[in-house]
């Protein structure tokens, strides 16, 4: 974790996750922000047999314009597709889908910790998330 100012602005808590060598899972290259967001995860999607939506919530551990780490008490599947709901510290609650890319288990608090990627889709609020995270950065 570091601070830092480029051109005058002031970075704050971000850390800079780089492909290095120390992890062959941890591809990132943005600017990582540590942030403790509500996240809604839309785990089962409504059948025509009304079967009911299943949504897990839970809390942010960090983000970045293009995905979010979060923890759940299950496990996930890797490379599967869901649609999250995000309600930042900010006051924006953003619809984003995406790809879970990793999951982590955490044996002392008993829950995983996810690596999701988000989608640029149309319908979803991905250009607000951008402009979002790139606003808290420049503060």
């Amino acid at each position: 974790m570091c601070w830092m100012t480029i051109n005058g602005h002031s970075f704050g808590k971000l850390r800079l996750d780089l492909m290095t060598e120390k992890s062959n899972d941890d591809r990132r290259i943005e600017y990582r922000e540590l942030k403790e967001d509500v996240v809604f995860i839309e785990l089962q999607a409504s059948s025509a047999v009304s079967e009911p939506v299943r949504i897990s919530i839970s809390s942010s551990v960090d983000r970045s314009s293009k995905g979010i780490q979060f923890s759940v008490d299950q496990a996930l599947e890797l490379g599967v597709i869901l649609q999250i709901s995000v309600e930042t510290l900010e006051g924006a609650r953003l619809t984003l889908v995406g790809e879970v890319k990793w999951c982590r288990e955490n044996v002392d608090e008993k829950n995983y910790y996810i690596g999701f990627e988000f989608f640029d889709s149309e319908g979803t609020d991905i250009d607000e998330w951008v402009l979002l995270f790139d606003r808290a950065t420049l503060k």
